[in-house]
């Protein structure tokens, strides 16, 4: 309970220390399971890049009180205090710079003190000399020696003994007893004290009566994979009888007797069942022909050491090979090697068995690097000691690295796609995919082995018009594969081209486009129609000429506004059309400027009242009366000169004080009715009107009658009652007047009072006057 409550200890102070990242040690000196006795040195080394303050010893979770404040970093570690062949957990707490402090990892050890035992000494002489026993000693061996206790006794069983020497000098081998009974056997022990506290008592030696044999020693045990061989010293001995060889599991154990040999020069023996793994002690013992025995100082074999590691190497493969390499046992007890495998997929898997000692390769077929596995060798010794080597990893062979799409798109009717090329070195295969929707399964729609090979055209079948989604899988002989972004493409709509509008001097349109330069470019569609949503248009051009960018449009009715829209459509049936654009021809412009100018709420089609003949204006009636639709107007625009198919205009009850220059330019106008407006004068710009043959200017505030009248040759009906008129020019008989016609309303209600002014040829036709008011 108390070892589970202290490694939950440490287990909860690693945790915590686990926290954040502190500076660690890492132990260096030994490795988990190994044995340690009496008193070794823990070094530990900083772990990677730490920097390290001061390290203390734990000992099972507990503050051992051993520490160490500077470098190279080593703690002693004394094993006397534990039992034999207990186990025991090792960590270091670090401490860095700043006080922080973090345990390295565990090390188990086992406490194995059974060898730390003072090597027994035997009393080699007791010789009487001069009343007294002479007693020597061999000298002790050990390098932690501390003390000798010589003890006597007069009974053999030991019961009553005493010490009657000691001593802390190992040099020290020889003792007097001067208290003796030469007549009776006196008993001697000897025994060794170590430094830790371990002592080994030495059997007991009696004095004889007599001399009794020289002890040999056991020299040296050797061991081979068949024998143990025990050499010991010759006996001196003259009255030599015989060897007796011991043997037992520890130098403290009970001694088997397994051979008596005879011969005084034998000094070996061999010995077939045996296990180096394990001590094996041997002593000699040597008997005089009076029976009397002595044994020397025993010997035990040097355990054997587990096997040389064989660490792997080098892991390389190819798409068919794996080699495995690793480090060649050089042992002469060498069994076999193990090469295993682990993975996250099972644990330690048996790949070969070798026997072959020099063999430090191996071949695999059956291998899969697209996973990490860990490659290790056991080596195990004809003891059926085994050790594992240190582990190597595969590189893991990593996915194919992507390709790029390096162009797609369209080629005339087909769609091309072409790709970078792989650089893999065991290239399988490319997928090129195709989908027109990322949420749906893909088509693989080409597989190609070639990696040289990068270009792929699409069937027709492919829709340009809707998304093309492409990408490109590269496989390898693995089955691993990686996917390139993928990309889409699908075709645009033509780009739009826009129309623009002149108008010639014939009062007709010329049609204009910019160009479409794009390599997918079919055909220009340009449609006319009169209304304003297009309905009923008709086709005026249909051109695959890219180059052909303009349309001459006759007008042939200038009542009606004319809509145009280009269409630009691709090879692919994808068309992109122009905004609607119009053009009000001249005529309809000028009632359109006329309703605008003057501020009207009238649609200009419905401007007063209007006749039309092919197409054109030839009369307008507009003013405050019935037929000019009850409205007036102030002003005339600019553009009434376009009204080149005018005859007839009629502009009685408005407020019109003058005409526009471009009036002048109405060659085909007959009849000018300007009845009850606000004229002061008769306009200038009335004297280029050749064809004029009725002029109504009654009821305004005309003042005079100009010279330049008299050019209107075709002029025969002139109106100018209710004005101001006083005086009337001479040359106005020479103008081809219709005075019975025209009657009263040609001048009556003027300022006309002198009659004798007057030329003959009105006189009878200017009817009443306002003279009284004059």
């Amino acid at each position: 309970m108390v070892k589970k409550f202290i490694i939950t200890y440490i287990v909860v102070l690693f945790m915590i220390a686990g926290c954040s990242k502190i500076d660690k040690v890492v132990i260096t000196s030994h490795r988990n399971n190994d044995v340690v006795s009496e008193v070794s040195i823990i070094r530990c080394e900083p772990f990677e890049e730490s920097e390290i303050n001061k390290v203390k010893l734990y000992i099972n979770g507990i503050d051992a009180l051993v520490s160490d404040n500077d470098p190279p970093w080593a703690l002693e570690l004394n094993t006397t205090e534990y039992e034999n062949n207990s186990d025991i957990f090792i960590n270091i707490l670090s401490f860095d710079i700043d006080g922080d402090s973090s345990f390295s990892d565990t090390l188990n050890l086992t406490v194995d003190n059974s060898n730390s035992y003072p090597e027994k000494i035997a009393i080699s002489e007791i010789i009487l000399n001069n009343k007294g026993f002479n007693l020597e000693w061999e000298k002790s061996e050990d390098d932690d020696f501390l003390k000798y206790y010589l003890e006597k006794s007069n009974d053999k069983t030991f019961l009553d003994a005493k010490i009657i020497f000691e001593s802390n000098i190992i040099t020290d081998i020889n003792y007097r007893d001067k208290n003796i009974n030469p007549l009776k056997y006196q008993y001697y022990r000897l025994s060794v004290e170590d430094i830790f506290g371990y002592k080994t008592i030495g059997d007991i030696f009696s004095s004889n009566l007599e001399k009794i044999p020289s002890s040999v020693n056991v020299k040296k045990i050797s061991y081979g994979k068949e024998k143990m061989t025990v050499f010991w010293e010759k006996s001196t001995d003259s009255d030599f009888s015989h060897y007796t060889i011991y043997r037992s599991s520890s130098s403290n154990g009970y001694k088997n007797r397994i051979k008596k040999i005879k011969s005084k020069n034998k000094t070996s023996f061999e010995v077939e069942k045996y296990n180096p793994l394990f001590e094996n002690w041997f002593w000699v013992e040597v008997t005089d022909i009076h029976g009397y025995s002595r044994i020397g100082a025993g010997k035990t074999n040097q355990i054997d050491l587990p096997p040389s590691q064989s660490n792997v190497l080098k892991v390389d493969y190819n798409d068919s090979i794996l080699t495995i390499n690793w480090d060649q046992n050089k042992d002469d007890d060498f069994k076999s090697y193990e090469l295993k495998v682990s993975n996250k997929y099972k644990d330690e898997h048996l790949l070969e068995l070798i026997t072959d000692q020099k063999q430090s390769f191996i071949e695999i077929t059956d291998f899969d690097p697209t996973i990490e596995n860990n490659y290790f060798v056991i080596t195990t010794d004809i003891w059926n000691q085994s050790v594992k080597g240190l582990s190597l990893k595969n590189k893991i062979d990593a996915v194919p690295d992507q390709v790029n799409i390096k162009k797609f798109d369209f080629k005339d009717l087909t769609l091309e796609l072409e790709w970078s090329k792989s650089n893999e070195d065991n290239f399988s295969k490319y997928y090129i995919c195709h989908t027109n929707d990322l949420s749906i399964a893909p088509d693989t729609i080409a597989i190609y082995d070639d990696i040289n090979f990068n270009y792929h055209k699409f069937s027709s079948i492919i829709d340009p018009n809707i998304d093309n989604w492409v990408w490109v899988i590269v496989t390898d002989s693995r089955n691993q594969s990686s996917i390139s972004p993928p990309q889409v493409l699908k075709n645009n709509p033509p780009k739009k081209s826009y129309l623009d509008i002149n108008i010639d001097e014939k009062d007709n349109l010329n049609l204009t486009w910019n160009q479409n330069l794009e390599p997918d470019f079919k055909k220009y569609l340009l449609y006319h129609s009169n209304d304003p949503d297009m309905k009923n248009k008709q086709i005026l051009l249909d051109s695959e000429d890219s180059g052909n960018t303009n349309y001459n449009f006759i007008i042939n009715d200038h009542s009606k506004i004319n809509y145009f829209q280009i269409i630009v459509e691709d090879i692919f049936g994808l068309q992109a059309k122009s905004e609607f654009i119009s053009s009000v021809p001249s005529d309809l412009q000028v009632l359109l400027d006329i309703v605008i100018e003057n501020n009207l709420n009238v649609i200009p089609s419905e401007l007063g009242t209007q006749i039309w003949i092919d197409g054109r204006l030839t009369e307008l009636s507009i003013g405050n009366w019935s037929d000019g639709g009850g409205t007036q107007i102030q002003n005339l625009p600019e553009s009434i000169g376009k009204l080149r198919r005018l005859k007839n205009l009629w502009l009685s009850y408005n407020k019109l004080t003058k005409l526009p220059d471009s009036f002048s330019e109405l060659n085909n106008l007959e009849i000018l009715e300007l009845r009850s407006n606000s004229f002061s004068k008769i306009p200038s710009n009335l004297m280029k009107l050749n064809n004029l043959k009725y002029l109504g200017l009654s009821y305004n505030s005309i003042k005079k009658i100009p010279d330049w009248l008299l050019n209107l040759k075709a002029l025969n009906k002139l109106y100018l009652s209710h004005n101001y008129l006083s005086e009337i020019p001479d040359m106005i008989c020479e103008m081809n007047l219709d005075y019975k016609e025209m009657e009263n309303s040609f001048l009556s209600q003027n300022r006309l009072c002198t009659m004798f002014l007057l030329p003959e040829c009105i006189k009878s036709y200017i009817g009443d006057q306002s003279c009284s008011a004059y």
